[in-house]
């Protein structure tokens, strides 16, 4: 009763033999295993060198089409050996010439989206200078707005002034001149010189006239106020001058 006991808790006499059975079924499996990524590997390998062997004869036939379009081979001798070429190709397996295809297609597609890139880049570089060249011109046109805008508040202020010293400027060949007013309104009273009136004469007279001998007219009268203003200075027989000369020039007298 007892020695039935301890057999039944001894280890089979089997389990050494099933654990090296395990083992051997492992062993098989990892060099099943192996062997397939070894063949694998190889077909991959041969794939790519006929795909390149593939695209050689292609490279070749493309060689001798330029040949042939430039003259440097002749049409009969070409055409047999693109045909020969050709028959060479279809030789190959078709999974070589799709593989070849689709390495073409997508060397196509690198090539163009290439391009695209290129010509977005230099659209991009001519956008980015028009606009800085955009930018450059606002900012000098603000600038020189900026400069306008100081410049003529300096002239409004300058006038303000004047007026309050009741001055104003008289101007003629790049020279300014600072004129009394109340002695220039005096000496037109004494004078009996409306100058409202006479400028209008003037302007009709201009008109009348033509523009030919008006031209005349302003060239004389321009040679006697240099004169004239060179030896006696501003006088105000000169700025009566003047007055008349801006009507025969510029169409309007600029002063009253």
């Amino acid at each position: 009763m007892s020695t039935n006991f301890f057999e039944k808790c001894s280890p089979s006499k089997n389990s050494k033999p099933q654990t090296y059975l395990l083992k051997d079924i492992m062993k098989k499996i990892k060099a099943l295993v192996l062997f397939l990524t070894v063949v694998t590997l190889i077909s991959c390998t041969s794939l790519d060198e006929k795909v390149k062997e593939y695209r050689g004869i292609s490279e070749e036939i493309a060689t001798i089409y330029d040949e042939i379009s430039s003259g440097i081979k002749s049409k009969d001798v070409g055409v047999t050996q693109i045909t020969e070429l050709k028959l060479k190709l279809d030789s190959f397996d078709p999974e070589v010439s799709n593989k070849y295809m689709k390495e073409e297609e997508i060397k196509l597609e690198i090539e163009r989206e290439s391009i695209r890139l290129q010509e977005k880049s230099r659209l991009d570089s001519i956008q980015k200078a028009k606009t800085a060249h955009e930018e450059a011109l606002k900012a000098k046109e603000e600038v020189a707005e900026m400069i306008r805008l100081e410049e003529e508040a300096d002239r409004i202020a300058y006038m303000e002034e004047l007026k309050e010293k009741g001055v104003f400027l008289v101007e003629f060949d790049g020279e300014t001149y600072e004129i009394n007013q109340k002695d220039w309104d005096d000496w037109k009273i004494s004078q009996n010189y409306n100058s409202a009136e006479d400028l209008k004469k003037t302007e009709q007279m201009v008109r009348a006239m033509g523009h030919q001998k008006a031209q005349g007219l302003a060239n004389s009268m321009y040679r006697t106020l240099s004169n004239g203003i060179a030896r006696e200075g501003i006088t105000f027989k000169a700025i009566q001058g003047i007055q008349v000369y801006n009507v025969i020039t510029q169409g309007n007298s600029q002063f009253n």
